[in-house]
């Protein structure tokens, strides 16, 4: 073979296989899977700044971890949580300012506020306190809303986080309205929303995409969780569909992500991408879709030292498999750009419910039994 023809057959295959990242070609990392807590259905995880581990159990209890991996006897807050189904403490967020003003926030369906009243509703609530010294504090309720009673108890989302931007975001889901609300700019179920955090609660952030409404995006069936990515600012969610449509969506501000009825130029109209795909009209794509459904759960992008190989790629779970999920993205970190593997936990069970990276750069999560670490194996 000629060095001209080599030449061209070499540009050639870059041409058809190109390389899509750097760590496409770095050799997928050994570790090792430990259960650390021994705590069933947490939700949610998040650190302070002083390196303590704040998280939700499903029931209502806000625990605090020390530094040093040792739990604090009582919890931060035993709130009064209605936990049919779905419903219960969902998420806890700290605020940007945490290491000053200590406070964060929490969302969940409430107990029976009026058990003698059968006309007072159930309610969806973000409530902010002030943690001083490992105890909640001057309770302040910053968003309320009322959720379905008609025996689902489900689809509430629900996801808290600061956006790069300061502003607090908070995923919810249709709460069992099925497909009536979640196109409806006017209504918040099955919408991701974008708040500013004032003295008088959560308001609309100024520059939303519709005049004076929190919605970011809508058209979303049960988004249970989302992530910016640190390296991009790129928004990416977690999406559980009917009986096919489990997503993996990036959202878009503004965006339409399908669910719910949709009136179309013939007067036809369609309920979800699955459904009738030929009828996908107005709405965005997700990434991947699942059929039959897994469920989708935490959602998260590593950034840290531990795994290299691993850095700036997704990671999302499933409650139904007990599945932790891992994707590459793509150098305009808006797409795929290898095949989704899924991760073994070993002789552990898998990831259900959520999946957060510590600020020792190891990744955690949960499912229904407790708190896992994905550590490094031991040098041989």
């Amino acid at each position: 073979m000629t060095f001209r023809m080599g030449l061209f057959l070499f540009l050639l295959q870059l041409t058809l296989y190109p390389t899509i990242n750097s760590s496409a070609q770095m050799t997928p990392p050994d570790y090792t899977v430990e259960r650390v807590y021994e705590i069933p259905f947490v939700t949610s995880m998040v650190w302070a700044p002083d390196g303590r581990m704040f998280f939700t159990e499903k029931g209502g209890l806000v625990h605090v971890a020390q530094a040093d991996g040792s739990l604090q006897a009582d919890p931060v807050v035993q709130l009064d949580a209605r936990t049919l189904n779905e419903e219960g403490l969902q998420s806890i967020v700290l605020d940007p300012e945490f290491a000053t003003n200590h406070y964060f926030y929490v969302y969940y369906t409430e107990a029976d506020p009026a058990p003698d009243d059968p006309l007072n509703p159930f309610r969806n609530l973000v409530v902010r306190y002030t943690e001083v010294d490992g105890v909640a504090t001057d309770p302040v309720t910053m968003l309320e809303f009322p959720v379905d009673d008609s025996g689902g108890h489900n689809h509430n989302g629900g996801r808290l986080r600061f956006g790069p931007d300061g502003y607090l975001y908070l995923s919810v889901g249709d709460l069992n309205h099925y497909n009536v609300y979640a196109q409806d700019p006017l209504r918040i179920e099955g919408k991701i929303h974008r708040f500013a955090v004032t003295d008088s609660g959560l308001q609309p952030a100024p520059d939303n995409p519709f005049p004076d409404s929190s919605v970011w995006a809508y058209g979303l069936r049960n988004a249970f969780s989302f992530v910016f990515d640190p390296l991009s600012d790129q928004l990416f969610s977690t999406e559980n569909g009917p009986d096919c449509d489990d997503e993996v969506n990036r959202i878009e501000r503004g965006g339409n992500y399908g669910w719910g009825i949709v009136p179309l130029p013939d007067g036809d109209a369609y309920e979800g991408y699955c459904e009738r795909p030929e009828r996908h009209f107005g709405a965005i794509e997700p990434l991947v879709t699942y059929a039959p459904t897994i469920a989708p759960t935490g959602i998260m992008i590593y950034d840290g030292a531990a795994f290299p190989e691993w850095y700036g790629d997704l990671f999302f779970c499933a409650f139904k498999p007990f599945e932790m999920y891992h994707v590459e993205l793509d150098e305009t970190r808006m797409d795929f750009a290898s095949e989704i593997e899924v991760l073994s936990p070993g002789t552990q069970p898998g990831c259900a419910i959520e999946v957060a990276q510590g600020p020792d750069d190891l990744i955690y999560y949960t499912n229904t039994v407790g708190i896992y670490q994905i550590r490094p194996a031991p040098s041989p």
